[in-house]
């Protein structure tokens, strides 16, 4: 078991002390909900494959960045300074599927999850094709809060194109 120990000093109203408090309190979950927390960042930062988590605002501008994974920022080109606080439709253009943004959407304000492919843009300009994996994540009283979209690169048919990704990015 681990344990905690706070020590307080109780004080008269001279300020002269009168009594310690001791305060004992098992922290054994506490410690076991922090290494669990560490194994899921640590998971989420090797996975080789885009993890952003968003606000929960889909009409304009529509959710903002709050989290991406380093695997986002080799294949955007944007370091997680520069994607905090935008919009995901930053890497959406002219060949971004707008149906299946649409479906996206109204998934997401219904509280379920979707999949679906199109095409992304990196911070220069290259096309890349994703599956997208997106879902809400709820609070404890079944709001919701935020949403978590896994990305994997798809090699484009055309990947000979110079305005497109070769490779998908290395972790």
């Amino acid at each position: 078991m681990d344990v905690s120990l706070t020590v307080a000093t109780i004080r008269n109203w001279g300020g002269k002390a009168i009594a310690l408090r001791w305060l004992l309190r098992d922290i054994t979950l506490v410690e076991e909900e922090g290494d669990e927390l560490r194994l899921l960042k640590e998971a989420v930062q090797q996975i080789e494959e885009c993890i952003v988590i968003t606000s929960a605002e889909l009409d304009e501008p529509g959710p903002r960045i709050l989290f991406v994974n380093p695997t986002f920022t080799k294949m955007t080109g944007y370091t997680a300074e520069e994607i905090i606080g935008k919009t995901p439709r930053i890497l959406q253009g002219s060949k971004t599927d707008r149906s299946v943004l649409e479906k996206l959407r109204r998934n997401l304000s219904q509280g379920q999850p979707f999949q679906g492919e199109t095409i992304n843009y990196s911070k220069d300009g290259k096309e890349y094709k994703v599956q997208l994996n997106c879902a809400p994540i709820h609070n404890e009283r079944g709001e919701i809060k935020h949403f978590l979209s896994r990305q994997r690169y798809i090699p484009l048919e055309h990947s000979n194109d110079a305005n497109c990704l070769e490779t998908p990015p290395s972790p």
